[in-house]
């Protein structure tokens, strides 16, 4: 068993973006006995721990979400007094949604180092935090915001622990004053704080 749980936890630990896929000489080096022990239990898995996006009525918000959402809102709101409020209200609710709409597109499972970890072993196509952040990144251009700029953020970069995500500022104010916009810590439900305030991660712009 410890030796499951040792690989179990080099394969968590492996840096985000980098793609593993098990070769023959691979299966041969851990047994295919182990082999096939692995690959059930990333089966079990993902049977007993995928994501769902919460139920919509008419492509609007939902209960908690919609509450989330009102809340995003007001600190978007106070990012600065020229904020467009009407641009705020789209901006929350629709980076709430796509960030859903994300978590499908995965096929995404609980927890983000799970899914980490199928999508380093070829079991899953997308979910890191890069893929995340970028994809959230091209979306939030597309309607093309007069009162926000968008931004890349790193913590703790080239390191096995390094994590991306989406800021948000007002237009001009610069990352550093920015909203951090995560739908991967928590999976496929955005966690969105001030940068200054986010007690997890210490941030900096990342280069696109």
């Amino acid at each position: 068993m410890d030796y499951y749980v040792k690989f179990a936890w080099q394969l968590l630990l492996l840096k985000p973006g980098i793609r593993i896929r098990f070769k023959l000489t691979m299966l041969r080096s851990i047994g295919l006995k182990q082999a096939g022990y692995l690959l059930l239990l990333s089966a079990l898995l993902l049977v007993g721990c995928s994501v769902k996006a919460p139920m919509t009525t008419q492509g609007a918000l939902d209960g908690p979400e919609r509450q989330q959402a009102a809340q995003l809102e007001m600190v978007l709101k106070g990012l600065d007094r020229r904020v467009d409020a009407s641009e705020a209200k789209m901006l929350a609710r629709d980076a709430i949604s796509y960030a859903y709409s994300l978590s499908e597109r995965y096929d995404l499972v609980w927890p983000p180092l799970w899914h980490n970890t199928l999508v380093n072993v070829g079991l899953k196509e997308r979910g890191l935090c890069h893929q995340w952040a970028d994809d959230m990144l091209a979306h939030m251009r597309k309607a093309d915001y007069k009162s926000f700029d968008f931004h890349l953020g790193v913590s703790k970069m080239g390191s096995f622990m390094e994590h991306n995500t989406l800021v948000v500022s007002a237009k001009g104010a610069g990352f550093a004053h920015g909203v951090v916009l995560d739908p991967w810590r928590d999976s496929g439900t955005l966690y969105f704080a001030k940068i200054k305030d986010d007690s997890e991660y210490s941030w900096s712009q990342r280069e696109e």
